[in-house]
C-alpha cells in the first residue's frame, strides 16, 4: 500500500500573482517567486505545455510534420526539481524522455519530495554545467528590477520575468 504525500502546496492564483519591485528580496527569493508559471500552446504541428512551481518544473513538448512519425519529430517530456542559490538556478531532472534519444528516471520517485539544493561551486560564468549530482546548472548573469538573466548552454540566455 502506498500513501499519498503532498510534496508542495500550490494555489492556482500563485501563477497569476503580480510581484511589486522589492529590492529587499534576495536573488534566490526573486527567482523562487518569479519563476511560478504555466503555459499551453497548441498549433497544427506542435503541442507545448509546462508548469513551473517553486519546487518543480514540468515540461511536455511534441512537434511533428504529419500524422506519422518521422526523423524530424521531437518529443520531450521532463519533470524536475528546482534549486536556487545566489549563483543561479539548477534543475535536477527526475524523469526525462526524449524521442529516440534518452530515457531516465529516479529509481524511487519519492526521493524527489526532498528539496533540491544546488552546489554553488558547480556554476560557471559563461555557460551551463551538468555536474555529478545530475543537475542542470544555469549561472546568474544579470538581475534587473523586472528580469533575471541566466546563462544557458551554447550562448543562450534564459529569462525569469517579474509579473
Amino acid at each position: 500500500m502506498f500513501e499519498n504525500v503532498l510534496a508542495e502546496k500550490i494555489e492556482t492564483g500563485d501563477f497569476e500573482r503580480k510581484h511589486e519591485i522589492d529590492n529587499s528580496l534576495s536573488v534566490v527569493e526573486k527567482m523562487t517567486r518569479w519563476s511560478m508559471s504555466k503555459h499551453l500552446a497548441i498549433t497544427p504541428k506542435c503541442v507545448s505545455a509546462g508548469i513551473n512551481t517553486r519546487k518543480y518544473s514540468m515540461c511536455y513538448d511534441m512537434d511533428w510534420n504529419t500524422n506519422r512519425f518521422t526523423e524530424n519529430e521531437f518529443i520531450y517530456c521532463r519533470f524536475g526539481q528546482n534549486g536556487y542559490c545566489e549563483k543561479g538556478w539548477a534543475m535536477l531532472p527526475t524523469i526525462c524522455i526524449r524521442h529516440n534519444q534518452t530515457y531516465y528516471t529516479f529509481e524511487n520517485n519519492l526521493d524527489s519530495i526532498n528539496d533540491y539544493t544546488p552546489n554553488p561551486d558547480w556554476f560557471i560564468d559563461d555557460g551551463c554545467t551538468f555536474p555529478e549530482d545530475g543537475g542542470w546548472y544555469w549561472a546568474l548573469k544579470e538581475v534587473t528590477d523586472d528580469i533575471i538573466y541566466l546563462q544557458g548552454c551554447g550562448g543562450d540566455v534564459y529569462q525569469i520575468r517579474r509579473k
